[in-house]
C-alpha cells in the first residue's frame, strides 16, 4: 500500500498531538514536576492546622531545640531559662543563663508537652503544658518565650 505524502502528514501530526495530549507515556521531566506539586500540596497541607498531627508534633520537636547563636527559651513571665535537647533531657538555667541548676527530662505527644524535674526549686515535678509556636515565639500553657541569645 502507497501512502500519499498529505496521508503520511496526517499521520504524524495525529501522532504528536496524541503524545503530546497524554495519550503516550509521559516524560520523566513530566513525572518529576506532578512529584513536585504533590509534595508542594502535601507541605502545604502540613501546615495547615488540620493537619497530620503526628507532622505538627515534629515540627514542634524541631522548633523546641536551640539554633545557631541561641541557646534556650527565656520568658518576661518566668525566671528560668529552659534548653530542650533532642536525647529527653530538659535543661533549667537561673535568671542569668549561669550554669544548669536543674535537669529534668521531656515528652510531647500532639500538643501536649510533658516535663518532668524532680527537687527543681519552684518548678512541679510533673506538669504538663500545651505547646504551641506563635511566629518565633514559643508559648508553653499562658507564658510566651523566645529564644535566648547571649549578648556579645
Amino acid at each position: 500500500m502507497i501512502y500519499s505524502t498529505q496521508n503520511l502528514a496526517l499521520i504524524l501530526l495525529s501522532a504528536v498531538l496524541f503524545f503530546n495530549c497524554g495519550g503516550g507515556e509521559t516524560s520523566s521531566e513530566e513525572t518529576a514536576d506532578k512529584d513536585s506539586a504533590q509534595t508542594e500540596e502535601t507541605t502545604n497541607k502540613a501546615a495547615e492546622p488540620d493537619a497530620n498531627p503526628e507532622a505538627l508534633e515534629g515540627d514542634l520537636k524541631e522548633f523546641l531545640f536551640s539554633v545557631d547563636g541561641t541557646y534556650g527559651w527565656r520568658s518576661e513571665q518566668d525566671e528560668n531559662l529552659y534548653d530542650f535537647f533532642k536525647d529527653g533531657r530538659w535543661i533549667i538555667q537561673g535568671p542569668e543563663g549561669e550554669a544548669t541548676m536543674w535537669q529534668g527530662k521531656w515528652t510531647l505527644e500532639a500538643d501536649q508537652l510533658s516535663l518532668e524535674c524532680k527537687d527543681c526549686g519552684t518548678l512541679p515535678a510533673k506538669q504538663t503544658l500545651t505547646v504551641k509556636k506563635d511566629g518565633e515565639n514559643l508559648v508553653l500553657g499562658d507564658k510566651t518565650y523566645t529564644r535566648y541569645a547571649p549578648e556579645q
